[in-house]
């Protein structure tokens, strides 16, 4: 049987991720629409370093989950990477993917603290005592979640969710960034909700919902593929 690994869920870095889509598109014989995703997403954090430049040194920290622990994405993942990348700071100073306490995430004293936990509410975050630090906190809903942990073609996306996150977290900044990509624009938040991103121009909510799907779709593929490639053998 042959077999193709790729980093998946276990990318430590943007380069990872980017290995991974070459990789599929060897696979199936489309190394230029591999080199052209590569490309889009390549310029996407390039000019997301841009959109978010006013909020350059802020120290973010990303919670996953609340299993057991305050689960934090630390050093050495591609959160941590892609942070980097924008001009941000990663608050956590664990490595890979950790659970924490709550006085672990005092002592790093976060900026903000963006939840990116589909099942996650207000009173999750109150149970735990995230709220008790007095920290500026935004939840994100299930689509922002999709964009911010997956470690694919999604991560082009990640600027905009983390420009709503932080102008909702901790106001807009002084001076509007002068860029060509539309930013978000009208948001808000309540306890007891969670918001979408609106943006000006193409970047609306339904492409997100178009890339999400169409991820899910090439991971179909890529399965069924593999049954077929490994039934033809056993047949053989």
């Amino acid at each position: 049987m042959t077999v193709v690994y790729i980093h998946g869920a276990s990318a430590r870095s943007v380069n990872e991720v980017l290995s991974d889509i070459y990789t599929i598109g060897l696979v199936f014989n489309e190394t230029n629409r591999a080199e052209e995703l590569i490309g889009r997403i390549t310029s996407g954090l390039n000019e997301g370093f841009k959109i978010l430049r006013q909020y350059n040194g802020r120290r973010i920290l990303v919670v996953l989950d609340f299993w057991q622990g305050i689960w934090v994405a630390g050093r050495a993942t591609f959160i941590d990477d892609v942070l980097s990348r924008l001009g941000l700071v990663n608050a956590a100073t664990t490595y890979g993917w950790s659970a924490v306490s709550v006085e672990t995430v005092s002592k790093w004293s976060p900026d903000l603290i963006i939840v990116a936990c589909s099942y996650a509410t207000n009173e999750t975050i109150r149970e735990v005592g995230l709220y008790d630090l007095g920290k500026p906190i935004v939840l994100l809903n299930s689509t922002e979640v999709d964009i911010i942990s997956r470690p694919g073609p999604l991560i082009q996306l990640v600027p905009q969710v983390l420009y709503a996150a932080l102008e909702r977290g901790l106001g807009k900044p002084v001076e509007t960034p002068t860029s060509t990509t539309p930013l978000p624009t009208t948001v808000t938040i309540k306890e007891t909700e969670t918001t979408t991103i609106t943006t000006q121009g193409g970047m609306r909510a339904m492409e997100m919902n178009q890339a999400v799907a169409i991820t899910i779709v090439v991971a179909i593929v890529v399965f069924f593929t593999g049954l077929y490639i490994g039934s033809r053998r056993r047949g053989s």
